[in-house]
């Protein structure tokens, strides 16, 4: 019987001693550096607390600027005027300015001048002076003057008033101091009878050649102008043809002469 008393006491000793080892262990093991196996995991961090990523500004689109339609190009003023139709007299257009307007090509009378006549011009003809005594018709190349009533001629570089005669006219001009002269050519227009002659001026001075009431007609340098004269049944008409700086006579003439060739008396 005590034999077996004696041995239930060491059971009990070693069971509590048992109990000790795994407490005492386990303390033990708590108390030493461990891996990440062993360690207490670090608590994350709650999602209010995580990083915030900056929110992307939305940019705002580029607005490409609407191409506005181009409206078809319309057609400007035109320079050339409207041909006369044919056989139509018109009278010259209106001068605004001293600006020269343009005469298409037709048949043209002049209806504030005196002696009256028409005339027919070809494309590129202008009006530049319309007045009772002078007509003035330009272009490119040169112009015509039509004078009506001579007042005064400046032979010897005196005034005087010519008998109203071509050939009375025309020797006065050739008389003209300072001024060089061919020799006179009889012409002939719509019936009636002229003198014609080319007139340069000797020493490159502008020279007083004749006068309307209105009008003082200067020679001028460096050019040659033909002068022709007519006789009417009423008087005289006179017809400068002149050629613009940088040209020549014959320039002019080229167009002029077939003008002045067509002038009928009215």
């Amino acid at each position: 019987m005590p034999r077996a008393i004696r041995g239930g006491r060491s059971s009990a000793v070693l069971a509590v001693l048992g109990i000790v080892g795994v407490v005492a262990g386990a303390l033990l093991v708590a108390a030493l550096p461990g891996d990440g196996a062993t360690s207490i995991p670090t608590p994350r961090p709650p999602a209010s607390e995580a990083a915030v990523t900056a929110p992307t500004v939305a940019t705002e689109p580029t607005i490409e600027p609407t191409p506005v339609p181009t409206a078809p190009p319309t057609a400007g003023p035109t320079d050339a005027p409207t041909p006369l139709p044919a056989g139509d007299v018109a009278d010259l257009c209106e001068i605004f300015f001293d600006i020269p307007c343009g005469l298409g090509a037709g048949r043209y009378a002049p209806s504030r001048f005196s002696p009256p006549f028409d005339i027919e011009l070809g494309d590129g003809w202008s009006a530049s002076v319309h007045t009772a005594d002078t007509v003035t018709l330009t272009r490119s190349e040169g112009e015509m003057t039509f004078a009506g009533e001579i007042v005064e001629v400046y032979p010897d570089g005196e005034a005087r008033k010519p008998k109203d005669r071509a050939r009375d006219i025309i020797e006065a001009l050739i008389a003209t101091t300072g001024v060089s002269a061919t020799r006179p050519a009889n012409v002939r227009i719509d019936g009636r009878r002229g003198l014609s002659t080319d007139l340069t001026s000797i020493d490159g001075d502008r020279i007083q050649l004749f006068a309307t009431n209105g009008t003082t007609y200067l020679l001028e340098p460096d050019r040659t102008t033909r002068i022709v004269v007519m006789d009417l049944r009423k008087g005289t008409i006179l017809v400068a043809i002149e050629p613009h700086p940088g040209t020549k006579l014959a320039d002019i003439l080229a167009t002029a002469d077939d003008a002045a060739g067509s002038m009928r008396w009215r």
